[in-house]
């Protein structure tokens, strides 16, 4: 599966609001998905949830992506580092839609 031209243009035109609102996004993002699937709480440390660290991180992992959409090779070590994280947690593939899913309605 590759990304379009398109695709990556209204990626990358999000990173300012991302910049912004990120914190925010992500947040609210979490909320609606640990009300929706309470069966993830496990997966995520609660401690940093409550303080915030992880809602910022994941807001700037998705800032620096948007920023950086068209320099896969930026990418790569955050990606590669996101993708040992989740085969630790034994993050399953069906984990990964509700993820877009929330993401996106936040």
């Amino acid at each position: 599966m590759s990304i379009t031209q398109e695709q990556k243009a209204i990626i990358k035109s999000t990173a300012p609001i991302l910049k912004e609102n990120g914190k925010e996004i992500t947040s609210i993002f979490y909320k609606q998905m640990f009300e929706n699937h309470p069966e993830l709480l496990d997966i995520f440390n609660q401690t940093n949830q409550k303080i915030g660290t992880q809602p910022l991180a994941l807001a700037n992992t998705i800032y620096f992506a948007a920023e950086n959409i068209d320099n896969l090779q930026i990418l790569m070590p955050q990606i590669k580092l996101i993708a040992h994280k989740h085969r630790a947690l034994t993050i399953q593939p069906e984990h990964y839609p509700i993820v877009g899913k929330d993401l996106l309605l936040a």
